[in-house]
C-alpha cells in the first residue's frame, strides 16, 4: 500500500512539475508576443517602421490599403508567389524636394501671345510624371517670356523582397531576392560578414 502511495505521489508531483514548466513556457511566449505586438503598434504610423508581422497581419494591412504592401503583393503575384512566402521586405522611400525658384535663361523657344499693352501675365504650370513633379510659372508682357520653376519633387521607392520557396518547389532556389524601383536605376551594395 505504501508503494502505491509513493508511486501516486511521484506521478502527481511529475504532472505538477510538468504543468508548472508548461505554464512558465506559455507565459514567456505570451510576453514575447505582447512585446512584438506592442513594438509593431508603436511603430505603425512612424516614418521609419521596423515591423515583425505574421501572414494574417500582412494580409490585414494589405486589405486596409497600405500602398507599399499592395505594391509588394502585386510584384509577388506577377511572379506567382504568395504573400505567405514573404520572409523579408524592405521598402526605402526617398523624397527629394527643391523649392528654390529658378528662372530659366534660354527661353527663345517659348512664344506666348499677349496684348500690345504692358500688362504682366503670369501663367502657372505643373508637370507630373511617373516620379518627378515640376511646378512653376511663365511671366510675360511680350513674346519673350520669363520661365520660373518654383518646385521640383522626386519620389523614389525601392523594394527589397526576399521570399522562401515552398517545400515541393525543389527546382526553385531556397531563397529568392529581388530589388524593384518604379523610377530610375537602382544599385545595391549588400555585404554580409563571413564566418571565421
Amino acid at each position: 500500500m505504501k508503494n502505491y502511495l509513493n508511486i501516486v505521489f511521484i506521478v502527481v508531483l511529475l504532472v505538477l512539475i510538468g504543468t508548472v514548466i508548461s505554464t512558465i513556457d506559455e507565459n514567456l511566449k505570451l510576453k514575447k508576443e505582447n512585446k512584438r505586438i506592442e513594438s509593431n503598434f508603436n511603430q505603425l504610423n512612424d516614418e521609419n517602421s521596423y515591423l515583425t508581422l505574421k501572414t494574417d497581419e500582412l494580409r490585414m494591412l494589405i486589405r486596409q490599403g497600405d500602398r507599399r504592401l499592395k505594391k509588394t503583393d502585386s510584384i509577388l503575384q506577377a511572379r506567382n508567389i504568395k504573400i505567405s512566402q514573404l520572409q523579408k521586405l524592405k521598402v526605402n522611400t526617398v523624397k527629394i524636394i527643391d523649392t528654390d525658384t529658378v528662372f530659366l535663361t534660354n527661353t527663345d523657344t517659348f512664344y506666348v501671345r499677349t496684348k500690345k499693352d504692358t500688362t504682366l501675365y503670369k501663367t502657372p504650370f505643373k508637370l507630373a510624371k511617373n516620379c518627378i513633379e515640376i511646378e512653376g510659372f511663365v511671366m510675360s508682357t511680350d513674346e519673350f517670356p520669363s520661365v520660373a520653376i518654383t518646385s521640383q519633387n522626386a519620389e523614389i521607392e525601392t523594394y527589397e523582397i526576399e521570399v522562401k520557396r515552398r517545400w515541393y518547389q525543389f527546382w526553385k532556389p531556397k531563397r529568392w531576392s529581388e530589388t524593384y524601383t518604379k523610377c530610375g536605376d537602382m544599385r545595391v551594395l549588400d555585404i554580409k560578414k563571413a564566418g571565421k
